[in-house]
């Protein structure tokens, strides 16, 4: 498994990509050698929003595309 992790408009920390990779760490068992799994990190600029944090990946897998966000 290929993992990507990239943030958008902030930076990301060695721990950050460490918390990422142990937590993805399982899904590398089920997935071929070859498969790109990409991982997007964000934050909400909207004040209001009390759950700002968010996270989506996207698995690219010969059939449909797995994406997630949370």
């Amino acid at each position: 498994m290929r993992l990507q992790v990239k943030a958008v408009r902030e930076q990301l920390t060695d721990s950050v990509k460490e918390y990422v990779d142990k937590r993805l760490d399982k899904l590398s068992r089920r997935l071929y050698d070859g498969t790109l799994v990409e991982v997007t990190l964000g934050k909400e600029r909207n004040p209001s929003i009390a759950d700002d944090h968010w996270a989506e990946a996207i698995v690219y897998t010969k059939g449909p595309n797995i994406v997630a966000r949370e």
